[in-house]
């Protein structure tokens, strides 16, 4: 995808040189294996094998990997998450829920920031953001692939984060296949940030995927750059982000609990800022609401926002996205967004308390939907 870029992982290697251990996998719950043979040397070939978790017998899925490696994976009943992940929804890249209920996982080698395990020559070190973990985030394997061929049929061999990257080129990995345009397709990477007295690990997220640049194709699984530009903006009606303005991207109908009889559509979004009671980024006559963070709000570096980077490697902040002002009882202002009507919004259905203000709102997000 033309608009993506690496993020340069600056002074990485003096987090690595601190340690190189090789955590063992957790095997508890009554699931101990037997004592067996010495087991070989961990190999790239064991990177990314399957490991799957049946929510109805409970067992651990890691005991399905090679002895020494870990399940990576984050169950939806919450039983399994062994690296801590908090930003899932952005990072959780290769989580897969299959048809038969079952959840498959991918094995790898895993530990922290402050100790990063040794990946097997052929593999490469992905951190993902993890507040118990050591240095804040955690760390594993991913065995770069070529080809969907690779990646056992029910993966996709795909391009999702900014840091794995050979020189400018970046890497593509086994990963879930996409359903949504966000997050699934809004490309992150962890690397240092400027903070008070230095610089501290962030996961940052690609300004371009997160406004509308990445669509998932869902025939295939495989994200990709968005062909066209439509005239959608603060929330008006789209399928894709192909129906929203630039620097707008579609929130999809699946994304909320409310399910509107409107032929699945969602609603564009611009994100913004807002400081105080001042709205940066939504130009006259709109206000900028805090929330639709998948996570971040939880993000203690970013005081709640989403740190975004651009191709031109600048940094900005968003915790909110704009929606035009109106006065409840008077929905002339909002006739120009089809779809929306004046209301305020729901803090449960947006994850954060609304800012009192009167807004053109879709239903998926209104206190009083229609």
């Amino acid at each position: 995808m033309n608009s993506r870029h690496a993020v340069t992982l600056l002074g990485i290697s003096l987090v690595v040189m601190t340690a190189g251990c090789r955590p063992g996998g957790s095997y508890d719950g009554g699931n101990e294996r037997d004592a067996g043979p010495a087991p070989e040397p961990i190999s790239v070939d064991d990177i990314g094998a399957s490991c799957l978790y049946d929510p109805r017998t409970g067992e651990n899925p890691t005991n399905q990997c090679a002895r020494g490696l870990e399940c990576v994976i984050v169950t939806p009943d919450g039983a399994f998450n062994p690296l801590g992940m908090t930003l899932g929804a952005f990072e959780d890249q290769f989580t897969v829920p299959l048809p038969d209920g079952t959840i498959e996982g991918y094995c790898s080698l895993v530990g922290n920031a402050a100790q990063p395990p040794t990946c097997p020559l052929g593999s490469m070190l992905k951190f993902v953001r993890s507040p118990s973990a050591g240095g804040g985030f955690a760390a594993f394997c991913v065995k770069p692939c070529s080809s969907s061929a690779e990646c056992g049929g029910t993966r996709v061999c795909d391009t999702r984060f900014m840091d794995l990257a050979q020189g400018n080129a970046l890497v593509s990995a086994c990963v879930k296949p996409c359903t949504f345009d966000v997050p699934d397709c809004t490309f992150t990477g962890v690397t240092f940030v400027p903070a008070e007295g230095g610089q501290t690990l962030a996961t940052l997220v690609d300004a371009d995927s997160l406004t509308g640049g990445s669509v998932c194709v869902r025939s295939t699984g495989f994200c990709a750059a968005t062909p066209s530009r439509g005239a959608g903006d603060k929330g008006a009606p789209c399928v894709t982000s192909a129906d929203c303005a630039p620097n707008a991207a579609c929130y999809q109908d699946e994304l909320f609990a409310r399910d509107r009889d409107d032929g699945g559509k969602g609603f564009c979004v611009a994100r913004c800022r807002l400081e105080g009671n001042e709205s940066i980024g939504c130009g006259p006559g709109a206000v900028c609401q805090p929330g639709l963070n998948f996570g971040f709000q939880f993000d203690p570096l970013a005081g709640g926002m989403i740190p975004m980077r651009n191709s031109q490697g600048q940094l900005d902040l968003s915790n909110g996205v704009c929606f035009s002002q109106c006065q409840v009882g008077n929905d002339t202002a909002c006739n120009v967004i089809p779809d929306t009507h004046c209301d305020v919004v729901d803090g449960n259905a947006i994850g954060a308390p609304t800012v009192g203000v009167s807004m053109c709102v879709p239903d998926e997000i209104a206190l009083q939907p229609r």
